[in-house]
């Protein structure tokens, strides 16, 4: 429903069409003029879970001087304000965003008003995967964390993998008895996360979306709250509380989660390269990387964004 600036075309209604290759852009000064409103991912794009990434501040900065709206859409298994307490301890003051969209605080919100989501009778029970702490975050009394799967309406699904040895499945494998265990029990997975990995500190840590690829593999069930699935997208679109011939641009890191959900939203979308994909493209950060090694990785997803970055700066 919102325009396309990278096509040339004000008041379009429609997505742009296919983009042969991205725009390559050393800042955003050359395009923040195009665009009303941004929406912008957080884990290797403002930061890397400690640190803000050099030029991030002064590029949000920059962007809310000239008036544009800025939408912070993270799949952070958090709450929202969790989320906005640990971006002001690291520099990020509330005023330098007008809305922040977390996937944890959509999960919240199915937990307590989607009753589709249970098996019936059984509502707000819940086995968990993951640290406690992920469902005492919502601060809702109707939910009870249950010791086996028989008693549980759903699978909150909240599992990292800190470890990573290079395996794509990371320690999925322990878990597949488990799995096929709850598929016979019927049981959905809610995803509180749907990304599969991110950059931690300078490292990668598999992420909920694996754990559920998994489970969906053997035929579950999973719901998902976060990029790229086209609620998380709608959240924020009507957060930034922009008319509808509005133009929009999806800053993100990610392929699979940011650049598509954004192009399936009908948005224009940035690619910064020195997030989660910068190994496969084979680049320092900071650095762009081999137009032919962009042009590969865009190729294998079947996903290109109208523009790429190495990182997000205002002046390139």
């Amino acid at each position: 429903p919102y325009c396309s600036a990278a096509t040339g075309s004000p008041g379009c209604k429609t997505p742009s069409g296919p983009i042969p290759a991205p725009r390559i852009i050393a800042g955003l000064s050359s395009i923040a003029d195009r665009y009303d409103g941004f929406i912008i991912d957080l884990w290797g794009v403002l930061h890397d879970g400690q640190t803000p990434y050099d030029g991030a501040l002064e590029a949000l900065r920059n962007l809310k001087a000239r008036g544009r709206k800025i939408a912070l859409l993270s799949n952070s298994s958090e709450v929202a304000a969790a989320v906005a307490a640990e971006l002001r301890a690291i520099g990020f003051a509330d005023s330098l965003y007008d809305a922040l969209v977390t996937s944890g605080g959509l999960v919240g919100h199915a937990l307590r008003g989607d009753a589709s989501i249970w098996l019936p009778g059984r509502q707000g029970k819940i086995f968990l995967v993951g640290a406690p702490a992920n469902i005492a975050q919502f601060g809702n009394p109707a939910l009870r964390r249950v010791k086996t799967p028989e008693q549980a309406g759903l699978v909150l699904n909240a599992w990292y993998d800190n470890e990573w040895s290079g395996d794509p499945l990371g320690n999925c494998h322990a878990w597949q008895a488990d799995m096929q265990h709850w598929q016979m029990l019927g049981l959905p997975m809610i995803c509180i996360n749907p990304d599969r990995e991110v950059i931690h500190f300078g490292r990668r840590v598999l992420c909920p979306g694996i754990f559920a690829d998994a489970y969906e593999a053997i035929g579950g069930k999973v719901f998902y709250y976060g990029k790229p699935h086209a609620s998380a997208f709608r959240a924020a679109v009507q957060a930034l509380a922009l008319p509808p011939e509005s133009n929009l641009a999806m800053i993100g890191d990610n392929l699979l989660t940011d650049i598509k959900g954004g192009l399936d939203f009908g948005l224009d979308t940035i690619l910064i390269t020195g997030g989660v994909h910068c190994a496969a493209l084979e680049s320092a950060w900071g650095t762009m990387p081999a137009p032919e090694k962009l042009a590969a990785l865009c190729a294998a997803h079947n996903l290109t964004p109208a523009m790429a970055m190495p990182r997000l700066v205002f002046e390139g």
